[in-house]
């Protein structure tokens, strides 16, 4: 970690600081969110000194918890509200709710993606490892021989990998996770995201080249049952319980809904988070708002905000290849408080689960 005395540098105009890992250089650097007037909000890499190529982004090799610390310690020293999703809620500017839309987004898509990762790594704890022996790497990989053998430990379904550090970067495949070709030295920013998706898309059985938008909803699919598997537990009953003696029948952690249905004394059941077009993944939620459920529909859109200001109410809807959500009759159609946990409480809560 580079050492900047507690100050962190060119911090003007940002909104807020995220530790990100840059698949192409293979560190973790620290992204800042401006938003100059006029324009939509964007996510550039925060300098140690100067800007553009003549500058020293701030970066921690390997070591993740050193770039998460110094990102709090940004946000921090920004004094910027973390809680963008509450901004102004009766009348937040339009410039205000792009920055809030854009800081949500960045922080479901990282937590969601981290979900998933860690969710591919436990469904393949009993797949065999290849042994060292085994392993057969083109000399021209040589190199990287260490960080293969250690990749293919933890990931044992992986099949495109990127290693190597900065100018050392290349991408390694191999068709069986035994034999290993040569390294790809093009090195560009698609390449590189594509062995980043692969950690999480080769552990579900996609391709990661494949359409990351929907790869993931089929992931999300994948992952309901086992979603559902998180009402027997005494925790997340205890949790489920709570909201309902408050008057929620909805709780949302991370990409799922748990959902309180009393007709036909279903009971809780657990829904997907989903989104509008109109609001896109990153919506400004408007948390005085409630779910209006015409149907049974599968996904749960959230109420939001436009950038114009204009409150939307929640709703329930199935997505294509679903077929039509079954209707409510006008006479059952419910309002549902919602209320929401910390975003990677979904993390920690599949981490009970037991893989069979």
């Amino acid at each position: 970690m580079i050492d900047t005395g507690g100050v962190l540098p060119n911090l003007t105009g940002a909104y807020d600081v995220r530790a990100r890992f840059d698949p192409r250089s293979g560190v973790w650097i620290l992204r800042r969110l401006v938003c100059p007037p006029n324009s939509d909000p964007k996510w550039v890499t925060l300098f140690e000194s100067g800007t553009g190529p003549f500058g020293r982004p701030m970066m921690f090799g390997r070591d993740r918890a050193a770039a998460e610390a110094a990102a709090q310690e940004a946000r921090r020293a920004l004094g910027i509200n973390l809680d963008p999703e509450r901004l102004n809620e009766s009348g937040a500017s339009s410039q205000s709710l792009k920055i809030s839309k854009a800081v949500v987004s960045r922080k479901r898509l990282d937590e969601e993606e981290d979900m998933m990762r860690s969710e591919a790594i436990k469904r393949h704890a009993t797949t065999p490892h290849v042994s060292i022996e085994a392993l057969v790497i083109d000399p021209r990989s040589e190199a990287y021989r260490e960080e293969i053998i250690t990749k293919t430990r933890e990931m044992p379904y992986l099949r495109t990998m990127m290693v190597g550090m900065l100018g050392t970067r290349a991408v390694v495949l191999s068709k069986d996770g035994v034999v290993w070709g040569q390294p790809w030295r093009r090195n560009s920013a698609h390449d590189a995201g594509v062995a980043a998706r692969a950690e999480i898309s080769e552990g579900f059985g996609f391709g990661p080249r494949l359409n990351w938008s929907t790869t993931k909803a089929e992931i999300r699919r994948i992952l309901l049952p086992r979603a559902n598997e998180l009402l027997k537990l005494a925790s997340v009953k205890r949790l489920l319980d709570e909201a309902l003696a408050a008057g929620k029948r909805a709780l949302v952690i991370g990409s799922f809904v748990f959902w309180y249905e009393p007709e036909g004394q279903v009971g809780w059941v657990v829904k997907a988070l989903g989104s509008s077009k109109a609001s896109g993944d990153g919506d400004t939620i408007w948390e005085a708002g409630k779910i209006i459920s015409k149907n049974h529909g599968r996904i749960v859109v959230l109420p939001y905000l436009k950038d114009n200001g204009e409150h939307v109410s929640g709703y329930t809807k199935n997505v294509a290849g679903d077929g039509p959500a079954l209707p409510r009759h006008p006479t059952q159609y419910v309002e549902i408080p919602f209320d929401r946990l910390e975003e990677d409480a979904m993390i920690k809560l599949m981490g009970e689960l037991p893989y069979e």
